[in-house]
């Protein structure tokens, strides 16, 4: 840039910017940016770390040297929340204005979030710092909250649309949090470069979803991930928290409760070379990731001019490996319930690895009994039977149903579940399989007035999911306890007759419902000749985050787009007069009291 180029530059500016110019023609290079920060960066946001010091956050040294290297185009980083990759802008952005100055754009994912961060850190840092502070402009219409021209280069901020991506021709670009763009954005950014000789693009964040942009640029890059090195062997290991590695004893008693101060104690790190281990202290965690380097991973089919470097959790040294075990199980808990959600934040933010959509498919597993639906057509009733249900899903011109007979341990087989066309076909199943009439239950959720009709002239219970958790319910002595489903609610119909209505937690229900089809629980059998429908619709709904339209977060099944839920509606009902009978026992959280038991024999 030219002296004639300054828009009226005052005698401080312009001595400023010479001496600033001559040491840089003076050094022949550019001084090291690990140097530089040591000298130079000041933190005045941060407690932990006031100024820069190589040795705090060791896994960022590589990439810093990689970004100011000149051998790369493109560097993807992939780390966890918590490592401090703001951070890493922000020396990154310092080093660049004084010692290898450039058009610089930085993304992040709104305007409103990129201006909150320029505001409260990243300026009043740059004004910390007497280096940068130094080079500010005078003019205070050079200085914005999301931009300063400085005398030799434009440093501007912006949120992730196409407003800020379809600026000038840049230099830099460096994309924060990328999984939250939107697609496209990306290439969109890439192409701010102007394909430059020294042109560089910078794509950081957590990680989003499998075949995202993130996900494919890194593809492209050389993948390299940070190893450890143990003390013990030698040998450097990618941080991880997959089993081999991070390791726990299994501290849960017969119940399946876990002990977790036990759990705690027993985190430990595991070199899966020579299987020494190494214990959960700041000690250990610190000299571990001290000695760790970026290694690359065999067979990466890289572009030329790319790097792609990856950190998982257990390598920020200051948070606890036991802390990261506890998220995992109680992710992978959670994950039996048929929610994956968190299992998912857990890859994505923790391990920082691309979620695939596939891992959020619901396995099934159908308890074979060894029998045919044939063999208890007429009424027979199964060992150990205490009570029989037959439960009904109303559809517009047909039904879904299913009868399912129950032993006092909750064990229990599905008699048959078929789809009928009429009424009367109801009356013709209950009296097959001789089931009392305060057994048959359906659904009321579609077309109401009817189904209650039917259910008051025949004497059948009508059910109803809700998002209520529990009713409360007083016995004949008065004491009040809560169940996961309401006391009768009468209901007369157009000819004054009673129909009973129950309503029932849909969440503490299908959880229930979940263990049992997950084979957690006692047997929960099928015919070997069920209907091909039957598992399809039993894989049909998902535990999910679901927040209101008043920004409350809750827990919610979903049925998943696509997917028939009419023989599962049927068996959530099943789950539910188990529950109301006694047969299914829970305790005062609503979770299940049964010993697991083996199958009867037939």
């Amino acid at each position: 840039m030219l002296l004639a180029d300054l828009k009226h530059p005052d005698l401080r500016q312009l001595r400023v910017l010479l001496e600033h110019c001559l040491s840089l023609c003076a050094s022949g290079v550019k001084e090291p940016i690990l140097d530089w920060s040591e000298k130079n960066v000041i933190f005045p946001h941060s407690d932990r770390c006031p100024t820069f010091d190589r040795n705090f956050a060791p896994w960022f040294n590589f990439p810093l040297e990689a970004m100011t290297s000149g051998e790369y185009r493109v560097i993807s980083f992939l780390g966890p929340t918590g490592a401090g990759k703001t951070t890493f802008l922000e020396i990154l952005a310092a080093y660049v204005i004084c010692q290898d100055p450039g058009h610089t754009l930085i993304v992040g994912q709104s305007d409103e979030d990129v201006s909150d961060w320029a505001e409260t850190r990243l300026m009043k840092m740059l004004d910390a710092i007497p280096a940068t502070k130094a080079l500010m402009p005078s003019n205070r219409y050079a200085r914005r909250k999301t931009e300063v021209i400085f005398p030799h280069m434009p440093l501007r901020l912006g949120g992730a649309n196409i407003n800020t991506l379809q600026s000038k021709s840049c230099r830099y670009v460096w994309l924060d949090e990328v999984w939250t763009y939107k697609q496209g954005m990306v290439e969109e950014a890439r192409a701010r470069l102007h394909d430059r000789a020294n042109g560089i693009l910078l794509a950081m964040g957590q990680a989003g979803v499998k075949g995202d942009e993130h996900d494919k640029l890194h593809e492209t890059c050389l993948q390299m991930e940070y190893s450890w090195q143990c003390p013990n062997c030698s040998e450097y290991n990618a941080y991880t928290t997959e089993e081999h590695m991070l390791r726990y004893d299994d501290c849960r008693d017969e119940k399946g409760n876990w002990d977790w101060p036990a759990l705690i104690a027993s985190v430990r790190l595991r070199c899966p070379r020579c299987l020494a281990e190494y214990g959960d202290t700041e000690f250990n965690r610190k000299r571990l990731s001290a000695s760790a380097k970026y290694i690359a991973v065999p067979g990466s089919n890289a572009w030329p001019d790319r790097l792609g470097l990856h950190l998982s959790v257990p390598a920020i040294y200051w948070i606890r490996w036991s802390d990261v075990v506890l998220q995992l199980v109680k992710a992978k808990e959670r994950a039996l319930l048929g929610d994956k959600s968190d299992l998912r934040k857990f890859s994505q933010k923790r391990e920082a690895r691309f979620w695939r959509e596939e891992e959020e498919q619901i396995v099934v597993q159908l308890q074979s009994g060894g029998y045919r639906t044939e063999d208890y057509e007429h009424g027979e009733l199964i060992p150990g039977e205490t009570v029989r249900f037959l439960t009904i899903d109303r559809q517009k011109n047909h039904f879904w149903i299913a009868v399912r007979a129950w032993r006092a341990d909750g064990s229990s087989r599905l008699l048959k579940a078929d789809r009928i066309g009429d009424w009367p076909e109801i009356i013709k199943l209950q009296k097959q399989y001789k089931i009392l009439h305060p057994g048959v239950a359906i659904d009321s959720g579609y077309d109401s007035t009817e189904v209650k009709a039917f259910c008051a002239a025949n004497g059948f219970l009508s059910l109803r999911g809700d998002r209520l958790n529990s009713w409360q319910h007083k016995d004949h002595k008065g004491n009040v306890s809560k169940r996961p489903y309401s006391p009768f609610v009468a209901n007369y119909t157009v000819d004054n007759k009673i129909c009973y209505l129950v309503f029932f937690s849909n969440l503490h229900v299908k959880d229930t419902l979940n263990l049992l089809r997950m084979g957690r629980l006692v047997p929960f059998e099928t015919p070997d000749n069920v209907m091909p429908e039957y598992p399809l619709h039993m894989a049909s709904e998902i535990r999910r985050d679901v927040v209101s339209t008043g920004g409350e977060m809750s827990q919610r099944w979903i049925k998943i787009e696509g997917r028939d839920n009419h023989l599962w509606d049927t068996e959530v009902m099943q789950t539910c007069m188990a529950i109301q009978y006694g047969v299914i026992r829970l305790d005062e959280n609503f979770s299940v009291d049964l010993e697991v038991a083996p199958a009867v024999a037939a």
